[in-house]
């Protein structure tokens, strides 16, 4: 049997049910409080799926990617090695289905260029009070280059198409012919997005996770170690304050020390850390 891993991505707005899916694909669980994605988040599935005469495993590592748009940063670092993507947006929102267009596909394309995706709009469960339909989908998967047949409605809560879309996305990986993007098509994917007009303290926030990423050297190592420090701060990401940036840079300090950096390496970081906050009017 052949054997590969592969990184794939969830990407889409937050509240959307990246988190659900994910959950629901790898525990057969689901959990009906919403629960934040910091950064990202990785998971792990075995697929064993057949293709034509060849039998293959894929070990895939799932990717949770936050679903701010302000933590452009940590977004961009967190496309990279990605060879397939499922995007998602919430049948409920029909803002979450334009910004697939807008922002999340342009803005992996930027990273990596063209890569084999699937399109799902979630929380089917809902369809009474849906904003949009399926043929809405299939208009975006047009207009991003996506094919309109690898489009679903899905249900984190119920399971509804769950395993389906992302053994779609494991067959797709599997059979798509590898695609070159030119660098002229990234930049101009780039320039679709809305460049940052300041800094504040979401800007503030997206370059510390980084730092901290580049400090502990692992980006999955060190998103579970932030996680667990964001929220002992009880910090929001949607509305973040002065005061619990400041919690969460000692946090993270004491944090660095535990994970075996030298103290005063540590204590370094935490005033280089201080003074990006400082930038903030």
């Amino acid at each position: 049997m052949e054997t590969y891993t592969k990184k794939i991505a969830l990407v889409g707005d937050w509240g959307t049910g990246k988190t659900s899916l994910i959950r629901r694909y790898v525990l057969n669980a689901f959990d009906d409080s919403y629960i934040q994605t910091i950064g990202t988040k990785v998971s792990k599935k075995v697929v064993d799926l057949r293709v034509g005469e060849r039998e293959i495993r894929i070990n895939l590592m799932i990717w949770d990617i936050l679903g701010q748009r302000d933590y452009r940063s940590v977004q961009k670092n967190a496309f990279v090695g990605v060879e397939g993507a499922i995007f998602v947006c919430d049948l409920t929102r029909r803002e979450t289905l334009d910004s697939i267009e807008k922002y999340w596909h342009p803005l992996m394309v930027s990273v990596v260029g063209e890569k084999p995706a699937i399109i799902v709009a979630n929380k089917c469960d809902l369809i009474n009070v849906a904003c949009f339909s399926l043929e809405d989908v299939r208009q975006v998967a047009k207009a991003v280059k996506i094919n309109p047949e690898g489009c679903y409605l899905s249900s984190a809560k119920t399971g509804e198409n769950v395993e389906k879309i992302f053994m779609a996305l494991a067959t797709l990986m599997m059979t798509a012919p590898p695609k070159e993007t030119a660098y002229k098509e990234r930049v101009k994917a780039l320039e679709k997005i809305e460049a940052e007009d300041e800094v504040n303290y979401k800007t503030v926030l997206d370059a510390l996770f980084l730092d901290f990423t580049k400090t502990i050297g692992s980006e999955e190592k060190a998103m579970e170690i932030l996680n667990a420090c964001f929220r002992s701060c009880g910090l929001s990401l949607k509305y973040p304050t002065r005061e619990g940036i400041e919690l969460l840079i000692e946090t993270m300090r004491k944090a660095e020390v535990e994970n075996g950096v030298k103290p005063e390496t540590a204590e370094q970081n935490k005033l280089r850390r201080l003074k990006l906050l400082e930038s903030v009017e």
